[in-house]
């Protein structure tokens, strides 16, 4: 495992290093950054209601717990993402890479692919370690971030239970 993790960090190394083999989104070539939520691409600045009639005409299921902020299921139903809004346009977006049957090794190389792929060779990005310690819940997470992209790669015990996370997100979440 430490291995694997090793030739992860490696290729985290050579982030931004990337030879550009795939053609940008509309949205990358406009200079926005983008986030495929299964079929549905999206990105920072997207109307509100745009966003959600994609996701509604891609069977997705959308539930709103708090205003301005979704929750979308695929209509496979394997992957969740938020969506977050204000003003009427997306400001934030993520996906999980790792899910259930996948391997965590697959699933770093997935994400640190994607950011790379999708932040472009002159973008710079930080690496930021951001613990957590809590009476019933410990974390140790690795963010990395390229401009409005972001990577987070998370270790998590909450009451004894061991989760592992890899998500990539555009935007910033509200505070």
């Amino acid at each position: 495992m430490k291995t694997r993790f090793g030739f992860a960090l490696l290729l985290l190394a050579t982030l931004g290093t990337g030879t550009g083999k795939t053609l940008p989104s509309p949205a990358q070539q406009s200079g926005r950054a983008s986030l495929e939520l299964d079929s549905v691409t999206v990105w920072l600045g997207m109307a509100k209601k745009d966003l959600l009639k994609k996701l509604s005409d891609k069977s997705f299921y959308v539930t709103e717990p708090q205003p301005d902020s979704f929750i979308a299921l695929s209509e496979s139903k394997n992957h969740v993402y938020s969506i977050r809004f204000r003003d009427g346009v997306l400001i934030y977006a993520d996906r999980e890479w790792y899910t259930k049957g996948s391997e965590i090794e697959d699933a770093i190389l997935n994400g640190l692919s994607a950011l790379s792929d999708s932040s472009g060779a002159n973008a710079p990005c930080a690496v930021i370690h951001s613990p957590l310690s809590e009476p019933d819940f410990s974390g140790d997470r690795i963010f990395i971030k390229c401009g409005q992209r972001n990577l987070l790669i998370g270790k998590f015990k909450i009451q004894g239970t061991v989760s592992m996370s890899v998500s990539e997100s555009i935007g910033e979440l509200p505070r």
